[in-house]
């Protein structure tokens, strides 16, 4: 049993640390020297107020982001060059002493963006200003030909002064015409020509309408009578007997409501039941004792 017992002794003695050695009551405690308090440029933390938490990092932004950030730059650049070459072509026109041809605006947005800002100094030093607000600015200046733009469902470009030195036919048919489409508008363009010609004639029924209103302006100037003979005068005047005859028959009949008229009921006159005894169907015995009861 002792030997079992003097090993877990020296064992337990080899794990644990040894006991700290007493120092003597005469040596007084030795201390390291602290140092000096560094000054923190932070400011001090007033008593009731939370810390602030040290913010965290940002995400990366997603590709979508990216992208729309490239495009937005490859417009920006779009604008600069079409900027710079409208000077262009207002520098040389004024050099040449020549009139601009054609002019655009542009419409920058007034925020701090490099690009953006560059844009609104080259305008406004050699554009023309529109209008001013407090999001965007706008500028007019002119462009040169090649600048060319899209007009409506034409699939091509074209130079908006296309229609100098052609005639009329070239011109109807259109910037992107061809042979066939020319010579088509050649031909409704003579159609419309001819048909015009033609009009300027004067037809039978024009001629005499025409003639009326003259020989009327004449009359009227020299005082004279508006018809002709008295068959126009006995047709005027049967015309007033018809009028003064309906405004007597509308002037006997009662009036009923609003608009409505009800015709009069006269009685039979003495010469009316004469004329029915002369009948022979009315003088039957049968039909006046049926016509008594």
């Amino acid at each position: 049993m002792s030997p079992t017992i003097n090993k877990r002794k020296a064992a337990s003695e080899l794990v644990s640390p040894p006991p700290p050695a007493k120092r003597p009551r005469s040596e007084a405690p030795t201390s390291t020297p602290r140092a000096p308090p560094r000054s923190s440029s932070l400011p001090r933390r007033l008593p009731g107020k939370p810390l602030r938490r040290p913010s965290r990092l940002l995400s990366p932004p997603p590709v979508s982001a990216t992208l729309a950030e490239v495009d937005t730059e490859e417009e920006i650049d779009d604008l600069l060059c079409r900027i710079q070459s409208g000077i262009d072509y207002m520098r040389k026109q004024h050099r040449h002493g020549e009139a601009v041809g054609q002019t655009t605006r542009f419409e920058v947005s007034t925020t701090t963006t490099p690009h953006t800002s560059l844009a609104l100094t080259l305008l406004r030093r050699h554009a023309t200003p529109v209008s001013t607000s407090v999001l965007f600015e706008v500028f007019e200046l002119g462009v040169p030909r090649p600048d060319w733009v899209t007009q409506g469902i034409l699939t091509g470009l074209h130079d908006p002064q296309w229609w100098v030195g052609k005639n009329a036919s070239e011109t109807k048919a259109g910037p992107h015409a061809d042979e066939h489409d020319i010579k088509r508008s050649a031909a409704h363009l003579k159609g419309q020509q001819t048909k015009k010609n033609k009009k300027n004639v004067a037809t039978a029924r024009e001629e005499k309408i025409e003639w009326k209103l003259k020989e009327w302006m004449r009359r009227q100037a020299a005082g004279e009578k508006m018809w002709d003979g008295e068959g126009e005068e006995a047709d005027s005047s049967e015309d007033g007997d018809r009028d003064e005859d309906e405004d007597d028959m509308l002037a006997t009949r009662p009036r009923v409501g609003i608009g409505r008229w009800m015709p009069m009921i006269e009685k039979e006159s003495e010469s009316e039941s004469e004329n029915e005894e002369d009948i022979p169907l009315l003088r039957d015995p049968r039909y006046v004792q049926w016509r008594a009861g």
